[in-house]
């Protein structure tokens, strides 16, 4: 373990025999150091989450039992767990707005190594020339008239 020589230095009670010191001395990895920089969310990181949001519920109930159903405690009781839910939602959100990008993704990739050998396969085509319709005048000059405009429809 790293770091328990510091721990040792501060309390006079060994590492060893103390479950809350050797807990404090443990390394944990929540993730890379420079949290702002990666994307998303690391499983240990989602983990210490539900953990802490596991640990506020149980002692908001048993503080709930110990106060005969005190209102307020109840009502930090079900805010805490609407907010559980609230984060496990949004948590589930990311991963299939990831998954969901990820298959995006080799979806491109595949069309475009598929794309030159379909090119090799298609003949060029070839475009015809197509005339403009003519107007004869009554000096009969003929003149070239404009195609007719379309006109666009909004679906609504």
């Amino acid at each position: 373990m790293t770091g328990t020589s510091s721990l040792t230095s501060m309390f006079p009670i060994s590492v060893e025999s103390n479950w809350f010191l050797r807990l404090a001395a443990a390394d944990v990895d929540l993730g890379p150091p420079d949290i702002m920089e990666a994307e998303g969310t690391t499983p240990t990181l989602i983990l210490a989450t539900h953990i802490s949001f596991a640990l506020l519920s149980v002692s908001l109930i048993v503080f709930v039992i110990l106060t005969n159903f005190n209102f307020h405690l109840c009502n930090l009781l079900v805010l805490s767990l609407a907010l559980w839910a609230a984060i496990t939602w949004f948590i589930s959100e990311l991963a299939k707005d990831q998954q969901q990008q990820q298959e995006k993704e080799t979806k491109e990739k595949s069309e475009e190594e598929e794309e030159p050998t379909k090119a090799k396969e298609q003949e060029p085509k070839k475009v015809e020339n197509v005339a403009t319709p003519k107007k004869t005048t009554a000096s009969g000059v003929s003149t070239p008239t404009s195609a007719p405009k379309r006109q666009l429809r909004r679906k609504v």
